[in-house]
């Protein structure tokens, strides 16, 4: 899902891709960093139900091939 997404993008000429993960959420930072992603800054308190701070990251479309092939 996340690969169509970021085609779809790349696609639409965005520049990038922001999103929030859980601070906690050590899978989902994998995931998104091996897919180009990288924490720009953290918000705290975020995910205020759960007192967790929110890391947010960026995928910068401008130095990302057109349809990058993700294998």
């Amino acid at each position: 899902l996340m690969k169509l997404m970021i085609d779809y993008a790349q696609k639409a000429n965005c520049s990038f891709i922001s999103l929030e993960v859980r601070i906690d959420n050590e899978n989902a930072q994998k995931l998104y960093q091996a897919l180009g992603f990288t924490v720009k800054l953290v918000r705290p308190n975020y995910y205020q139900d759960v007192h967790k701070d929110g890391l947010n990251m960026v995928l910068d479309l401008t130095t990302q091939k057109k349809g990058i092939d993700f294998g």
